[in-house]
């Protein structure tokens, strides 16, 4: 599917290395490779974006719709060499890629028609195609046999299924690849990041593996009765998202879980969400959204998960909790977009959901321009010329499919010729309302900015969305590689901060961003060395020691 949010394109993504590989969807739901079938993809526009891409490998999943009696029974005899037609339309471009035939998923029930066609006379037809074509084959078929657990009905697979689909194409494309957690997911960075303190049920119990914001971690102690985890933050939050990620401890197993998440402004619990005998597969994440709408959210301080099943299991096992949502207060930072220039958009969007609404300071108003088109463009023209090093998005309220993925921030001082400053790919905001900050090198200065959005989530999206786009200006801030002071050294490399101790004492650290949350907090022993994963952006750095205190500020890139 297209879907940015459930395709398995966008897992493979994960499971790659975003410095090589770059993994762009071609792919159409329903339709199929016999060109004479009820829905043929040679027609569609997307075939000739996948030429146009001029790709260094190609992935081709078709086969399935094919099976259809329809399409099928009178054409088969023509399906072997409209599919090597296929390949070699890709063999011939100039950049003469890699092709990966993928045996497709199993079709339930077995016995149909549509799985036997797909057995016993598709995939010989697909080993020979592959054979005369030097194309790869990828095994799909097989490692999806009786596992119905992984499909949302008879064909299509479900998240984690899309997830072990990609696991499975990533494999192949690096055969080094090789992880128990494929279901496993933890995003970078959420308000949890931040917290104050945590606590347990449990006496004694440390919980920091539930908020490191890594699956590989994880927190097993025996089930009692009620037993719940909390975390303090610094300031009310409204919880929009959050997801769990279990562990299997090993073993392999499916498990349920029942719970209720609450929240606490300062001394009264509310009952935030419930959810009751979940299945989760084994090291699983699952997200749940369906909280009320933002203006209705309870602003806490403090949030606690509190499990009422454990299906039996010996151990609660959780690798992480993660939550993701928005300050109390809606008012943002000032950027340089409320310096008295102009803002506007390539569709001269007005009104309730009007481009004005892009430097308003407000998270809880957007952009939004409907059916306008694949790609869009955001202007905005200053006074005077600034020197800007660094950005912010925040997601809309609703349809993650109109969040971009794709585009680029571009500058200029006569809007006619512009330079590229930033560009990112492969975007994703986990939740609404989410401010992402990207930073970058660069000391010239410009009176227009521009963000070219080339792709939203859902690649054939035609609406697109933001709630605030914000430029800041390059401030004073140590960007060399290193800094050094009494008792620290501090290194920045591929998107890690690292701290290295040079004092005889134990040394206590807390990183901040720009807007004051808490990323990272922790001790750090005699001649120890830390790393810090951190989002491009400006970063505080404080340090303490019964000798020494300090603060430095520092860029990552």
């Amino acid at each position: 599917t297209p879907s940015r949010g459930f395709g398995y394109p966008v897992a493979l993504q994960d499971f790659l290395d975003d410095d090589k590989y770059e993994v762009s969807n071609f792919g159409l739901s329903g339709y199929c490779m016999l060109r004479h079938s009820d829905r043929p993809y040679w027609n569609m526009a997307e075939y000739q974006y996948a030429l146009t891409y001029n790709p260094n490998i190609v992935v081709i999943k078709l086969g399935t719709n094919d099976t259809n009696d329809y399409n099928w029974n009178p054409y088969k005899q023509e399906f072997k060499g409209d599919y090597t037609d296929f390949v070699n339309s890709f063999k011939n471009l100039p950049s003469q890629p890699k092709i990966y035939i993928c045996k497709p998923v199993p079709i339930y029930p077995l016995g149909s028609f549509k799985a036997n066609v797909l057995e016993n006379e598709m995939m010989p037809l697909l080993e020979e195609i592959a054979a005369e074509t030097a194309s790869e084959i990828i095994d799909l078929f097989t490692p999806f046999q009786g596992r119905q657990d992984l499909f949302a009905d008879d064909l299509h697979p479900n998240i984690p299924g899309m997830r072990h689909l990609a696991y499975l194409v990533a494999q192949a494309l690096e055969p080094e690849t090789a992880s128990d957690l494929v279901y496993a997911k933890a995003y970078p960075h959420d308000i949890s990041d931040e917290q104050v303190g945590t606590a347990s049920s449990v006496s004694g119990l440390a919980i920091a593996a539930l908020f490191d914001n890594d699956v590989s971690t994880a927190v097993s102690v025996p089930y009692e009765a009620n037993i719940n985890f909390s975390v303090d933050l610094p300031a009310l939050t409204k919880l929009t998202n959050y997801s769990i990620t279990v562990s299997d401890e090993g073993t392999g197993e499916k498990r349920k879980l029942s719970w209720i998440l609450e929240g606490k402004p300062s001394s009264t619990w509310y009952k935030l969400d419930e959810q009751t005998n979940v299945e989760f597969l084994p090291n699983e994440t699952k997200w749940f959204g369906n909280l009320p709408s933002y203006n209705d959210i309870r602003q806490c301080k403090t949030f606690r998960l509190t499990i009422k099943n454990n299906d039996g299991k010996t151990n609660v096992a959780l690798r992480e909790w993660q939550l993701f949502g928005s300050r109390h207060s809606a008012a943002m930072e000032t950027s340089v977009m409320n310096n008295g220039g102009v803002i506007s958009d390539q569709y001269g969007v007005t009104g309730n959901e009007g481009v004005e609404k892009l430097n308003d300071r407000n998270a809880t108003t957007k952009y939004c321009a409907v059916n306008k088109g694949t790609t869009f463009w955001l202007q905005y023209v200053s006074p005077q010329a600034v020197v800007v090093d660094r950005y912010k998005l925040t997601s809309g309220n609703d349809f993650s499919e109109r969040d971009p993925r794709v585009w680029e921030l571009q500058a200029s001082n006569d809007g006619v010729n512009w330079v590229t400053l930033d560009r990112q790919k492969q975007q994703f905001f986990p939740a609404r309302y989410h401010t992402q900050e990207y930073a970058f090198d660069n000391d010239a200065a410009y009176t227009h900015y521009r963000l070219q959005v080339e792709k939203m989530e859902k690649e054939t999206c035609l609406t697109f969305q933001l709630a605030e786009w914000q430029l800041f200006e390059k401030e004073n801030i140590t960007t060399l590689p290193r800094i050094v002071g009494i008792g620290y050294k501090i290194y920045t490399l591929s998107h890690q901060l690292y701290i290295r101790s040079q004092a005889v004492e134990t040394m206590q650290y807390e990183v901040y961003d720009v807007v004051g949350q808490r990323i990272k907090a922790g001790s750090l022993p005699p001649e120890s060395l830390i790393g810090i994963d951190c989002r491009p952006g400006v970063y505080f750095v404080a340090f303490s020691a019964p000798s020494d205190k300090s603060i430095v500020k520092i860029k990552v890139l």
